[in-house]
């Protein structure tokens, strides 16, 4: 059917253009003559919405993007003039920016990274029951037939009774889990954070059939028409479909990007639709495609039907003509056949996984973010997506050039430009689209194409083109608050927000990812800033939380420590000057100079799948090296390198030796010696650049290859000596580093030729992390020198860690500015960190808990809770700018802080151990090391 539609399309077409007609009239005609053709086809009409009919009844939005297809598309249509009939505020337990509201029973269910599952009544939006899971709920629940699935970070899929939230199952998945479930009423399909993909019964939550897959499991899955095949895509970069019962049919060649992570593939016309960001920084990306874009119009001699409608803050847009948009398209196809690391739209043919076409479709979305999914009608077939193209009166975009709304050809791959009929004025963000570098999602209400932004709901009518406001409330997230609904505009949001006034949310500006509306109940739900917000006409009542303006101002249930918004790396937080500065004498750190035992260490029965999981880890690092230092992507900032120094792999590998099986344990000890004897870490403290495996999931882009191709300078400094101490130690090589005792003592007395500087008010130099390094390294000095029988050095040493440790510890106590700016990725743009904690080892954690105790619990606390997701691999962006995740020191610093603070239990940091986020994870081997000496370990008395 859909190829009878589209002949008719381009036929009808080619007769206006031959005509004379206007390039919309061209596009209205051929829709309609489209639509006729479907009528008269009715048969064959029939057989495909009875294949493709929404799984929901009347009323009900059950799942994401409302049926197991994931066409975003509902029959209901919400009349207006709207408004807002209430709302509910959960931002002191935040809502992922994927969630999109469920509604069933007359019933609204969200979840929250607190944790708790919600079910609203439609109504009003008073709570109807709440059930409290054992983590957070990073994803939408689904409902059928009287029960309600959701998965959580626990590990755990809940299955609810949803009439009054009685949990009637649950079953342990592998790792915990980030996405929404699917459900065809038999059973429930869902992916886990460990990299397993599970069918489970849907009545008894029974385990059918699970398969595992190379990464992390972070989107949802979705059904084929007929309701026998499940796709889905995983972190490996590849995109999977297995029959129901549970048989791999075909899995995709690994695909260009970062990720797939948030969005369902959508099912359409016999193919699978998936969308990835970019491998390259977030600038590069909104720089290089409109390029492309302005090259290919303005190499196109100008005609008079020719008009160019906007040229100015990056972007270009000219008037749409079938001649333009061949060659843009062709420029397109050109462009991302030399630089695949661009391409970001796939599509497979369900019945074998095989490509039909490349699409001419480029980048689009928020905080490099993986794209918003295509909306489609499944009653004509017709699918819409943004496109990025320079022959749009859409938005301005600044930048990332001009977008328009595409209607893909199913033959072709080609998006057949929506010109819509408001004039060539292109918008400011006020209307229907968004900036090119914001995130907007589409979805169809019947006739009715919905965009979805944080402050923005636009309508456009396909019959006539014409766009309508259903909800506008720019720089707000969903009209409840933000920099617009304050005084002072962006400068007044940020001093509201660290007053405590919501103005901000710390996981979410104008991205990372975006839900589209629910529709159902005769009302339109909203999620942005995690709230919940109600929009309908005339028709239904507004409660005492409704209206067309903000609320008054809402203050937090607890001030943040954090910043948040758009740019989130400073400004919150404070240093206390009437706080005291307590010295701590060298007498009192005799306790922290004593040597740990190098024997190993027992392993709790709860806590041998730990060990197990580090002696993979570390035979990883060591049988299948040598690895190149890992590159991470973060979007705006660009690039951050990890492990490139040596001392850090040789730290992390001796400090792990007590924990490891004894095999295991001689492996790790030759591996340190060779490396030792390769004059690792003071004569090579580096390692090469252009040497090694790759670690990352993912294939690096061009710009992300030059970055890791670029040497870094650097020389053996103080914090590299705690690797030769735990060298010495742990991997009893006592005589070799003793040996070494000139080449030590040079390291040393270079940096102890300098008096102790620590400056409170450093807010972009990491100095904080420096200073764990330095006591690190003055420790290990000391505790080298007294093994040396250099009793005189030892004591200057001590003397000097005394004034290093009464910095740290006064810094804990008075300092609460703990999110910083760093310079530590490739551009200095929106980069954040929590310095104090990063490159924490045992004795400075120890130290903290010591002389700091009471304020080490206070500010883990704050973070961990204003933070919930703090600790995931490649999880949504909590600090930084425009990124669309946080970098992977921030789980890093906060995880050894509770470890080795002691403010945390092993059963507790378990809970936080999420997944690698590369293959040889010196941060993931950190941690599982952390958890397993946290078993062990005695507090001193100090």
């Amino acid at each position: 059917m859909w190829c009878e539609t589209q002949q008719c399309r381009r036929a009808l077409s080619d007769a206006c253009t031959v005509a004379g007609w206007g390039t919309a009239a061209r596009l209205r005609a051929a829709r309609a003559v489209a639509l006729l053709v479907a009528l008269l086809s009715a048969a064959s009409l029939l057989v495909a919405v009875l294949a493709c009919a929404p799984a929901a009844t009347a009323g009900e939005w059950p799942t994401l993007h409302r049926d197991n297809q994931r066409s975003g598309y509902t029959d209901e249509v919400v009349q207006g003039p709207y408004e807002r009939k209430w709302f509910r505020n959960f931002s002191d337990e935040m809502v992922a920016t994927r969630v999109e509201a469920i509604v069933a029973e007359g019933k609204c269910f969200v979840g929250t990274c607190a944790g708790r599952m919600r079910a609203l009544n439609v109504a009003d939006g008073s709570t109807v029951w709440t059930f409290s899971a054992r983590g957070p709920v990073g994803a939408s629940p689904c409902y059928s037939r009287g029960k309600l699935y959701f998965g959580a970070d626990d590990g755990l899929l809940y299955c609810l009774r949803a009439s009054d939230g009685k949990r009637l199952w649950a079953y342990r998945a592998n790792g915990g889990i980030s996405a929404s479930p699917a459900c065809d009423g038999k059973r429930v399909y869902v992916g886990d954070r460990a990299g397993a993909f599970h069918a489970v019964a849907a009545d008894t939550g029974k385990r059918l059939w699970t398969y595992h897959t190379g990464g992390m499991v972070l989107t949802p899955a979705s059904l084929s028409e007929d309701g026998t095949r499940v796709v889905f895509g995983s972190e490996d970069m590849h995109v999977y479909c297995l029959s129901t019962g549970g048989q791999l049919l075909w899995r995709s060649p690994k695909l260009g990007g970062l990720s797939l992570r948030d969005h369902a593939p959508t099912i359409w016309m016999g193919l699978a639709i998936v969308r990835t960001n970019p491998a390259n920084s977030f600038h590069h990306a909104a720089g290089e495609n409109p390029a492309v874009l302005t090259q290919a119009q303005k190499a196109l001699p100008m005609l008079p039907e020719d008009k160019v409608i906007f040229d100015q803050w990056g972007s270009f847009a000219m008037r749409l003509t079938a001649r333009r948009l061949d060659a843009e398209q062709r420029a397109v196809l050109e462009f991302l056949a030399r630089t695949p690391a661009e391409r970001t739209f796939y599509a497979f043919n369900l019945a074998d996984g095989k490509e039909p076409w490349v699409a001419p479709v480029l980048y689009t979305a928020g905080l490099h973010n993986t794209p918003s999914p295509p909306t489609f009608n499944p009653h004509t077939g017709e699918l819409y997506t943004w496109v990025p193209t320079a022959l749009s009166n859409y938005s301005a975009g600044v930048p990332g050039g001009a977008i328009a709304v595409g209607r893909l050809d199913r033959r072709s791959g080609r998006p057949e430009i929506l010109w819509h009929t408001n004039g060539d004025r292109l918008g400011w963000a006020f209307d229907f689209a968004a900036p090119a570098d914001e995130s907007q999602s589409l979805s169809l209400m019947r006739n009715t194409l919905l965009n979805t932004h944080q402050g923005i709901i636009g309508g456009m009518d396909l019959s006539t083109l014409k766009w309508h406001h259903v909800y506008i409330a720019r720089d707000t997230y969903g009209g409840i608050f933000g920099p617009a609904a304050l005084p002072g505009g962006f400068e007044g949001a940020e001093k509201a927000h660290a007053d405590g006034v919501l103005a901000l949310m710390s996981n979410e500006w104008h991205g990372p990812d975006r839900a589209v509306v629910s529709i159902a109940e005769g009302r339109i739900f909203w999620m942005a800033g995690s709230q919940v917000v109600c929009i309908a006409g005339p028709s239904v009542p507004k409660t005492a939380t409704g209206g067309t303006t903000p609320p008054p101002p809402i203050r937090r249930k607890e001030k943040p420590a954090v910043p948040a918004g758009n740019v989130a790396t400073s400004g919150v937080g404070r240093y206390d000057a009437s706080v005291p500065r307590v010295p701590i004498a060298a007498g009192q750190l005799a306790w922290m100079v004593a040597s740990p035992t190098s024997a190993a260490a027992p392993t709790p029965a709860l806590l041998a799948p730990v060990r197990a999981r580090l002696n993979a880890a570390v035979t990883e690092l060591v049988d299948e090296g040598p690895w190149a230092p890992f590159i991470v992507e973060l979007g705006i900032s660009g690039e951050e390198r990890h492990f490139w120094r040596s001392a850090e792999t040789m730290q992390t590998v001796a400090l792990a030796i007590p924990f490891l099986t004894p095999g295991v344990r001689a492996k790790a000890k030759r591996y340190l010696d060779r490396l030792w004897a390769g004059g690792m870490p003071l004569d090579r403290p580096t390692w090469p650049v252009g040497v090694g495996r790759r670690r990352e999931p993912y294939d690096l882009g061009p710009e992300m290859l030059a970055y890791a191709n670029t040497p870094v300078r650097y020389q053996a400094s103080v914090e590299d000596l705690y690797a030769v101490w735990a060298y010495a130690q742990y991997a009893n090589a006592w005589p070799k580093v003793l040996a070494a005792l000139p080449r030590i003592r040079a390291v040393w007395q270079q940096y102890a030729s300098q008096p102790v500087r620590f400056d409170n008010d450093d807010m972009v130099g990491d100095a904080a992390e420096r200073l764990n390094g330095e006591i690190a390294g003055t420790l290990a000095y000391a505790r080298i020198a007294m093994r040396a029988g250099q009793r005189a050095e030892a004591d200057v040493a001590m003397s000097r860690l005394a004034e290093l440790v009464t910095e740290r510890v006064h810094h804990e106590r008075a300092d609460t500015r703990f999110v910083r700016e760093t310079r530590v990725a490739h551009y200095a743009l929106h980069q954040a960190k929590v310095p104090r904690y990063v490159g924490l080892t045992p004795e400075v954690g120890l130290a903290l808990h010591l002389y700091a105790g009471k304020e080490l619990r206070r500010n883990l606390r704050l973070l961990t809770t204003q933070l919930p997701m703090w600790y995931q691999a490649y999880g949504e962006r909590l600090i930084g700018g425009e990124n669309y995740i946080s970098p992977p020191h921030l789980a890093r610093a906060l995880f050894a802080a509770l470890a080795y603070g002691g403010v945390a239990t092993s059963t507790e940091l378990v809970a936080k151990l999420d997944q690698p986020w590369c293959r040889a994870d010196l941060y993931w081997m950190e941690k599982l090391t952390a958890t397993l000496r946290a078993a062990l370990t005695r507090r001193p008395n100090g």
